[in-house]
């Protein structure tokens, strides 16, 4: 997945700008879906929907930390028995940590796919 990204010319006087959320295949450079965050939210809200029509059967997908969530852990690990990995970059100190959270038990931190 790729970061959301504000639409260049969406903001107006009287509205701020459309966020979209997109899926991105890594290496490619492609986007494959995206989907507008509710102005509302943030894009917790719009991850399963996004991602609900793809095909993800034995896929990796990579996100960030906000993202990463005991509903999307099951929702990827159960019902669209892909493989997970969520990436935590800090700024401040450019340090990356990754962590597979996608499990038999999602979210239990034991290790059932992957």
């Amino acid at each position: 997945m790729a970061q959301p990204q504000a639409l260049r010319g969406s903001r107006t006087v009287t509205s701020t700008a459309i966020h979209l959320l997109p899926a991105a295949v890594h290496g490619e450079r492609t986007v494959i879906a995206q989907r507008q965050v509710d102005s509302k939210s943030n894009e917790i809200t719009a991850f399963q929907p996004l991602l609900a029509p793809i095909d993800l059967t034995d896929s990796v997908l990579t996100f960030d930390a906000l993202l990463t969530q005991t509903s999307h852990a099951r929702f990827l690990v159960e019902e669209k028995e892909a493989h997970y990995i969520a990436l935590d970059a800090i700024p401040v100190t450019l340090r990356v940590s990754a962590r597979c959270v996608g499990c038999a038990k999602a979210g239990t931190g034991e290790v059932g796919r992957g």
